[in-house]
């Protein structure tokens, strides 16, 4: 089950005597893409910026004035500005397991495209809460849910409290593929953990992604967690799906969500 864990990478740093130059020019500027379409009823989002110099103070800028459109086999949805940067679809729907969604930007004469079929998730039966030996305000999430019997299924795990999202960035979500446990019951395995005390309501979710989302989430891990040495050379740009140069990705994924209060009793 250590699949489930994120290998650590470690990091050897020698000593130098030598004086290091460093000559780091500025990349090309290029638009970076984020979109989902989810299996719940919402309207789905994509987010729009432009990538800014390695040594820049100021955050990346936002694009405004796109024409954007998410489209499947029968119906077109067209994108509103909401916000400087961040496009929504003009109406709430839910993304259906199986179906091909494309999506299609036009930005000052580019036209950039991506598609992503969406995967199917299995419900979760239920989680139980399992309070840490050496940290009692820390639980540990079990999960108890049938793995389908199909290979390459990938998924990820986060964690609300009381409504409110916990795990807010990628580094504090869980993702795994099923090549151990394909086709298997998960009986209580730990999947998560939250900082939380009797009376909270917690709620797992769980997302079925594709494979290349998984990779790519993966990548973007081990670039923002593991290249901080003082000799690593600058972040790459981590390969999306979005083409015509453009970075990030576009993908769909289902989801389903467990819910339930730490009452005390039920801890092991």
């Amino acid at each position: 089950m250590r699949n489930f864990l994120i290998p650590i990478l470690a990091i050897l740093l020698c000593q130098c005597t030598e004086k290091i130059e460093v000559d780091l020019f500025d990349s090309p500027v290029k638009l970076v893409v984020e979109g989902y379409i989810t299996s719940y009823w919402m309207q789905h989002s994509v987010q729009l910026s432009r990538t800014s110099p390695y040594f820049s103070n100021f955050p990346p800028e936002l694009v405004s004035g796109a024409v954007i459109t998410i489209e499947d086999s029968s119906t077109v949805y067209s994108l509103y500005e909401s916000s400087p940067g961040l496009y929504l679809t003009n109406m709430a729907f839910p993304g259906i397991p199986g179906m091909k969604y494309i999506l299609t930007i036009e930005l000052e004469g580019n036209i950039y495209t991506a598609s992503s079929v969406m995967p199917a998730v299995q419900s979760i039966d239920s989680i139980q809460f399992v309070q840490q030996d050496n940290d009692e305000e820390y639980y540990d999430i079990a999960l108890f849910t049938q793995e389908p019997a199909r290979p390459g299924d990938h998924y990820f795990w986060r964690v609300y409290k009381d409504y409110n999202l916990v795990s807010k960035n990628l580094t504090q979500f869980v993702f795994a593929n099923d090549d151990l446990i394909n086709g298997n019951y998960l009986n209580g395995i730990r999947i998560q953990t939250v900082k939380a005390k009797v009376g909270n309501r917690i709620t797992l979710e769980m997302a079925s992604i594709t494979e290349e989302y998984y990779e790519y989430c993966l990548a973007i891990i081990e670039e923002t967690l593991y290249a901080n040495g003082p000799f690593e050379s600058a972040p790459a740009s981590i390969n999306g799906n979005i083409d015509n140069g453009a970075l990030g990705f576009f993908t769909t994924y289902s989801l389903t969500r467990k819910s339930r209060h730490i009452t005390g009793a039920e801890i092991d």
